[in-house]
């Protein structure tokens, strides 16, 4: 199964993401995670790939930062998706 990636968004800006690892590092962390925040638990500084790259390139930039998922956004900096390594390995 494909890892969960969630943006975080403020006023339709992105703040971070929380991951599969995220939430884990946080059930290890806290002892009540119902009362945690988002922003407790979530990646600050996201890896992000403009949507007119090609999935090649996407797929360097994943395997050079060692990263799972990169946010996509378009040429405002605006956030239209998540790409995940899943998505690039899978046949079209």
């Amino acid at each position: 199964a494909a890892a969960t990636v969630e943006t975080v968004m403020d006023d339709g800006e992105l703040r971070g993401i929380i991951s599969d690892g995220d939430v884990r590092r946080a059930f290890e962390k806290y002892e009540n995670i119902t009362t945690i925040s988002a922003e407790a638990i979530m990646t600050r500084t996201p890896k992000t790939v403009a949507s007119d790259k090609r999935f090649s390139e996407a797929e360097e930039q994943m395997l050079a930062q060692k990263v799972n998922s990169l946010v996509v956004v378009d040429g405002d900096n605006k956030v239209v998706g998540v790409l995940q390594i899943y998505d690039v390995n899978r046949k079209i």
